[in-house]
């Protein structure tokens, strides 16, 4: 999962980071080390937490790449 989208759910701007910290009972400075990626056990955990998070995820993810689902042909 990319910080990007976390922070997007999490109301994005000031204060984003404190209140990821705070849903997973972390400080707000160990977010902040994440660089462009989720740390897989905080996503897992925030995934199992929030699953509108996981399905804007996994939706960003398709997008980023390019996955469309194809009709079956009859």
């Amino acid at each position: 999962m990319k910080t990007e989208t976390l922070i997007k759910f999490f109301g994005g701007g000031c204060g984003s980071q404190a209140r990821i910290a705070k849903a997973l009972g972390i400080s707000r400075a160990a977010v902040s080390k994440w660089g462009d990626t989720v740390p897989p056990g905080s996503a897992y955990a925030l995934c199992r937490m929030y699953p509108d998070l996981d399905a804007m995820d996994k939706k960003e993810w398709q997008q980023q790449h390019d996955l469309k689902t194809t009709p079956k042909a009859a």
